[in-house]
């Protein structure tokens, strides 16, 4: 039995985030034992799922731990990914493929945003009092992320003690469009914003742009922090998810054809 590791990455047009990506994967690479460890794009980006399992397959894996490097559960994780691994379980039918879980809802999560908070409330001189933050997520219709993105904001506002919100680029509300709009109406309040995003893409360039078009109708002081993809704490816990996916493989959905 020779175990290999597959991680899947969203993927993005911008080349900057798949770069990002594949640091990610090494770093992750270097906290496992296992020798065959591959990564692959779910779309917009090369290695594509199916060519990077062929070299898992290539490499004489028998038993192959799929981990969706995702924030939450929602569409491409229980749909989208479950689908191609069906088509190419019936493809390898001697090869044992295990369906690793997403990051999810977890302490180390949870820490990254108050590290981010706290490192860019530094940078402010004088009283941070008057201070508000608002996690910024991609968004999904799926009910159960949108609880479990509400439960992980709140944990965040226990932690440091700080009013924080939350808000959706798509697909869920309330959207930034309008807690920004909102937010122009307030008065010399400083607003700390995470985007809580694995790696830079299109949509933090276009959360960028619309904070500093409205920092000028606007006497608040915004300050986007970085995203949260290149943190130790975030690579662990997806080393962790594919060390369980082989350990825990009886509490875990093993795809079958």
């Amino acid at each position: 039995m020779k175990k290999a590791i597959l991680y899947i990455f969203h993927g993005s047009r911008l080349k900057q985030s798949s770069s990002e990506a594949k640091l990610f994967f090494e770093s992750c690479r270097k906290l496992l034992p296992y020798l065959v460890q591959h990564y692959s794009f779910l779309e917009f980006a090369s290695p594509t799922i199916e060519e990077a399992f062929s070299k898992c397959v290539k490499s004489g894996a028998t038993d192959i731990a799929v981990v969706p490097v995702l924030l939450f559960s929602a569409g491409h994780a229980k749909q989208d990914i479950p689908n191609i691994l069906r088509r190419l379980q019936r493809q390898y039918r001697d090869v044992n493929i295990y369906y690793g879980e997403t990051l999810g809802f977890h302490d180390y999560m949870i820490d990254v945003i108050a590290e981010r908070v706290q490192r860019a409330l530094k940078t402010i001189s004088g009283n941070t009092s008057n201070c508000k933050i608002v996690v910024i997520g991609r968004g999904s219709q799926d009910i159960e992320m949108q609880k479990n993105f509400r439960m992980l904001v709140s944990r965040v506002e226990n932690q440091l003690q700080i009013q924080t919100d939350y808000c959706f680029l798509t697909a869920a509300r309330p959207l930034f469009e309008h807690v920004l709009a909102n937010l122009s109406e307030t008065n010399k309040q400083t607003i700390v914003f995470v985007p809580y995003f694995l790696f830079t893409g299109l949509l933090l360039k276009g959360i960028k742009r619309d904070l500093i078009k409205m920092s000028t109708n606007t006497s608040n002081q915004f300050i986007l922090t970085e995203h949260i993809g290149l943190d130790e704490k975030v690579q662990s816990l997806v080393a962790k998810r594919a060390h369980e996916a082989f350990l825990l493989d009886s509490l875990h959905k093993k795809v079958m054809g």
